[in-house]
């Protein structure tokens, strides 16, 4: 229950291969780094083709690499290394710090911060939010205001001391995630209270890991995963349907 395929849609994304190999979900936000860097040596190129960028949206120097059809609005400034997918909105304001991957679809909104972030294809924090050390799922919606605390108030034993590692407890056993900074981790289709401000690692990423939608993404689902993922959703719908008409007396 603690992989990444607990959480996501792995056929529905283009980003599975952040996942590949991890024993447990967390694993994935040390990648998030050497993922990016590991495109951009593969033969990705930086730039903007096919982007609208505001006049005063700024990039920094680092490779930074944002999809055709995506939109980045007044103010914003990425300062990279990024690579945001096609068909995005990054809105007024927004602050894209270091090592940040928006999947296609995805909405970073008005003075909404992000570092270190992993956020799968439609998923969204559209307005003043706080994402770093953390992944969102497909289409999980963070309500306005929302804080993914990374790190805890006892994270030093004192002034000069190191980081502790972010320890996680789940169903009775406790993992040594081996990060000393750990956001949320929230599973495809969440819909996040407004101004929620958890703390780090343990109650937000427990909550998300106590269910997970099954539904796709389309507009990120490759060319082998359509087929099934498309029966999936139809299924689904079956399903939702004849238990409306169960939980319905009288209906004729």
């Amino acid at each position: 229950m603690l992989t990444a395929a607990d959480y996501f849609d792995l056929e529905c994304t283009a980003l599975a291969g952040i996942f590949a190999d991890t024993a447990y979900v967390w694993e994935a936000v040390a990648r998030i780094g050497p993922w990016i860097e590991a495109q951009f040596a593969a033969g990705l190129q930086p730039g903007h083709t096919g982007a609208q960028l505001a006049p005063s949206a700024v990039l920094g120097d680092a490779p930074i690499y944002i999809g055709p059809g995506t939109v980045v609005g007044p103010g914003v400034y990425i300062e990279g290394p990024a690579i945001i997918g096609a068909n995005c909105e990054i809105r007024h304001t927004a602050l894209l710090r270091a090592n940040t991957i928006l999947g296609d679809g995805a909405i970073v909104g008005h003075a909404s911060e992000t570092k270190n972030a992993l956020l799968l294809e439609h998923a969204a924090a559209p307005h003043f939010a706080y994402v770093g050390d953390s992944i969102l799922g497909q289409r999980v919606n963070l309500g306005a205001g929302s804080k993914l605390s990374n790190v805890g108030i006892t994270s030093r034993a004192g002034p000069d001391a190191p980081r502790r590692h972010v320890m996680l407890h789940c169903d009775g056993v406790t993992h040594d995630s081996g990060l000393t900074k750990l956001g949320a981790i929230l599973g495809t289709t969440w819909n996040w209270a407004a101004t929620a401000s958890p703390t780090p690692a343990c109650s937000s990423a427990r909550a998300a890991w106590s269910t997970r939608s099954r539904r796709c993404c389309p507009a990120a689902t490759p060319p082998t995963a359509s087929s099934s993922c498309a029966r999936r959703r139809r299924s689904s719908r079956a399903a939702a349907r004849a238990g409306a008409e169960r939980t319905q007396p009288g209906r004729l």
